[in-house]
């Protein structure tokens, strides 16, 4: 944002005070609002020394011109503000009005009582520019903001004390009930664990021209309803289920059977005509007995009753009548059954999905990757990621998007790395971020269901890239319809499973009533 700022600054002649006030009216709009009593309302603006205090200056001075009661706090002296800062300064002081400095600690106590008199806060202490830890005297403050209750806190562009380019903290954080996002959403708004500060995003446009937007040839992708639309295309009258995806599955070992299970039944759900379950000859038995709808193929064997790598030949022969494979769940740890799934990348034309276990048997050697015969979908969680590339788990998570973009370039692989926030990364550099699911969904079983999920989108004609998009919303969409009847604490896999159809239902509606 900060290189487009610039952009529509030098090619656009967009004036830079012209964006600092658009920002502070936006912001004064969205209050109105969402505070129909805001004229009732005691409010207290705390505003930084650059340009997101600038932002806080333009909020007061329309605040009190449409005859708000406000108290403004800087952080810092007056003689401190400098460029545009300064002038939106000056410009608010011309209006008589008082702009208390908070320079010390001292200055905090002494007026920390009218701070936490305020009934709505607004956040513009440091923005976007914060890469550091916060000093003791905005540490202070935002304690205090933080230990209200019954105060409602709104950030301006970015809650303060949060880096807004990977959601990291440096130390104490407001925790904003709303931040109203200037011009484009600040990817560590999304991700935690920036997410839990955020409170809920009220997107505004400032007025940055559409092409300083395109110089700059943005790669990532908020995901939300309105991009998955597509997927509720109608299907054709004459369409069977030989035509409406044909999907094999290969998993299961002694006490994993339940993954495969829940990964068939999850691409039946999402609208696969045909499932199949590819597992070792001894443990068929135990999957019949737990399926209805979907077909079981037993294969040879290792002594523990794990898929053999002599499996190869005829698995390759039986793809050639199925449109996509689900490779991974539950296959156990077996090092012969590593050597099927490394014959079967080898080998197989068709779009493989790998997952779990498969994930796990090719972690000490993952340059297999890049012997793959057709397209692949990689969709390891931190745990399976970290041991992919060979790093702790913590540094996964501290740059997921960076971690899942340099996985898919290298390896030429879509990759979906799981969690809060799931990121999908394109070896094109193209990375879409997803919007749904909840912490329920922190469940056992969950990531074999989104296996199945997106092996029966592609299965039914989609690309692997949309697929695992599309995927990845229906998948958390249907947490969240789960979430709402079982509550996150009880919610299990299968009850993800349930809601599928309710989730594609409620996408189908919104399709048609757009199309409207």
């Amino acid at each position: 944002m900060r290189k487009i700022e610039k952009i529509a600054v030098l090619r656009n002649n967009v004036s830079s005070l012209e964006l600092m006030e658009n920002a502070g009216r936006e912001v004064v709009s969205f209050l109105q609002e969402k505070f129909p009593s805001l004229l009732r309302l005691k409010v207290v603006v705390l505003c930084g020394k650059g340009n997101n205090g600038g932002d806080g200056f333009v909020v007061s001075r329309l605040l009190r011109e449409k005859g708000v009661k406000v108290s403004t706090f800087l952080l810092a002296s007056k003689t401190c503000c400098k460029g545009e800062a300064a002038v939106k300064l000056k410009e608010l002081l011309k209006t008589k009005s008082k702009v208390t400095e908070l320079a010390d600690l001292e200055a905090v106590t002494r007026f920390k009582e009218e701070i936490k008199a305020a009934d709505l806060i607004v956040d513009a202490l440091l923005g976007t520019g914060c890469e550091n830890r916060v000093s003791l005297l905005f540490e202070k403050v935002i304690e205090i903001v933080n230990s209200l209750k019954k105060t409602t806190v709104v950030a301006v562009d970015v809650p303060s004390g949060l880096n807004s380019d990977n959601g990291q903290l440096f130390g104490p954080c407001i925790a904003a009930d709303y931040t109203v996002v200037l011009g484009l959403v600040k990817l560590g708004l999304i991700v935690a664990p920036g997410v839990n500060f955020a409170g809920e995003l009220v997107v505004k446009d400032i007025g940055i021209p559409a092409s300083a937007l395109q110089a700059e040839k943005l790669n990532l992708n908020y995901v939300t309803l309105t991009d998955i639309l597509p997927f509720c295309r109608e299907r054709s009258f004459d369409r069977h289920k030989g035509t409406a995806g044909k999907i094999l599955v290969v998993g299961g070992s002694t006490g994993l059977t339940g993954a495969p299970c829940l990964t068939a039944k999850s691409a039946l759900r999402t609208g696969g005509g045909t499932v199949t379950i590819a597992s070792s000859t001894g443990l068929n038995d135990i999957l019949e007995s737990k399926l209805v709808e979907v077909m079981t193929k037993p294969l040879s064997q290792n002594t523990d009753r794990s898929i053999s790598s002599k499996a190869t030949v005829p698995l390759v022969k039986m793809l050639e009548q199925y449109d996509v494979l689900a490779l991974g769940p539950g296959l156990g740890k077996n090092t012969d059954t590593g050597k099927l799934v490394r014959n079967l990348l080898r080998k197989v034309k068709k779009t493989i999905v790998l997952d779990a276990d498969g994930l796990n048997l090719i972690s000490k050697n993952p340059e297999i990757l890049k012997e793959k015969k057709g397209a692949l979908v990689v969709t390891p969680h931190p745990g399976e990621m970290s041991r992919l590339i060979g790093c702790s788990i913590a540094e996964v998570q501290k740059n997921r998007v960076g971690t899942a973009l340099k996985f898919a370039k290298k390896y030429k692989t879509i990759t979906l790395l799981k969690g809060a926030r799931t990121v999908i990364a394109l070896p094109s550099g193209e990375v879409f971020i997803n919007s749904t699911g909840n912490p329920g969904m922190a469940t056992a079983g969950a990531g074999d269901v989104l296996t199945g999920m997106i092996a029966s989108i592609i299965g039914q004609g989609f690309e692997p890239e949309k697929a695992a998009v599309y995927g990845a919303f229906i998948h958390g969409l249907a947490g969240d319809f789960a979430k709402e009847e079982k509550g996150e604490h009880g919610l299990v896999a299968s009850d993800i499973i349930s809601k599928i159809p309710a989730a594609i239902l409620s996408i189908e509606k919104a399709e048609k009533k757009y199309a409207k």
